[in-house]
């Protein structure tokens, strides 16, 4: 009798090792006698093991049962969604195992997502690079805005994205923690445009050069700030490579801090060392006073038409 359960049990096990497999996008992928070192561990593994570890009682992957209809998301038997007592979930686990640590030969997990639209050309999309650390890959699941819990590229369908559909916070961590530098062998995120056009001329432009002059920190240059402006750039439209199409009231767009409008093109002018010490915005910008960044049009010219006739009034007195 304890024979015939021993044979059973190794049975069971050989049936749930082999279902494993649809842990891969494409089943035929995965390699369940791959050793390897994984989850900060010395010693090495095969991926069945991995698997089988993760499957009994306690674990992540306890009573979920692997079959051809296995999901990431969604209504079909998707992955448990409840964390560890570690904070982490099936999917981050399964993600490092089948992409990661290479369980599947195309390091194509169910839960594999094509991250390569968020450079402007796809092609160059390296997920296996690094940024701070993570695999680009791992990046556009997983990050959080400032450990809050709220994963930041969350919501966006990366099969059918544009530049458009990047909110401001999503691109400031674009620019800011080097995302398409890094994960883009061009260093171009799909929001990328040439912001030396935004100069009169454009060789003048220094992306390293202060933002704001008064300002101060790393982060406070050009290339920086404006390189989270350009999904608005893309929601209004403009394209900076055609110098000549747009006027300068084009480009008049919310602040960063949502706190009202600027003129980009006069702030540069007046305000900022982008194109150079000297230089000039395009399409004869410069202005000093910054009328649709303050509101103030009508109040400006309601103050001329107010004074206009006491200086004539004076000036024939003085005559």
């Amino acid at each position: 009798m304890s024979k015939i359960f021993v044979v059973a049990a190794l049975l069971l096990q050989c049936v749930q090792a082999n279902e494993f497999k649809y842990a891969c996008k494409n089943s035929s992928a995965y390699n369940g006698n791959k050793l390897i070192t994984a989850f900060g561990q010395s010693s090495q593994k095969s991926c069945d093991t991995w698997f089988s570890d993760l499957s009994v009682s306690g674990q992540i992957l306890n009573g979920y049962v692997w079959a051809a209809n296995s999901s990431c998301t969604g209504n079909v038997n998707p992955l448990p969604t409840a964390p560890d007592s570690y904070g982490n979930t099936a999917e981050l686990l399964v993600n490092k195992l089948t992409n990661e640590y290479g369980c599947c030969t195309d390091q194509k997990g169910i839960c594999w997502v094509d991250y390569s639209r968020i450079c402007k050309n796809p092609n160059n999309y390296v997920g296996s690079n690094t940024v701070n650390g993570n695999k680009c890959d791992a990046v556009f699941p997983n990050l959080e805005n400032d450990n809050s819990g709220v994963k930041t590229f969350a919501g966006l369908n990366f099969a059918t994205l544009s530049c458009k559909d990047i909110s401001t916070k999503q691109a400031q961590v674009i620019s800011y923690d080097n995302i398409d530098t890094s994960c883009c062998s061009d260093g171009k995120s799909l929001c990328y445009q040439d912001l030396s056009k935004l100069c009169k001329n454009p060789s003048d432009f220094d992306g390293t050069a202060k933002w704001d002059k008064k300002g101060s920190g790393n982060t406070n240059v050009c290339s920086v700030f404006l390189s989270t402006q350009l999904r608005q750039f893309a929601q209004l439209n403009l394209t900076l490579n055609d110098v000549d199409s747009n006027t300068c009231d084009d480009y008049i767009m919310e602040k960063g801090d949502g706190s009202g409008k600027q003129n980009i093109l006069r702030w540069i002018h007046d305000h900022s060392e982008c194109c150079g010490s000297g230089g000039a915005a395009k399409n004869g910008c410069p202005l000093t006073l910054d009328l649709e960044s303050t509101g103030s049009k009508d109040m400006f010219f309601g103050a001329i038409l107010f004074v206009l006739p006491i200086l004539v009034t004076a000036l024939q007195g003085v005559w």
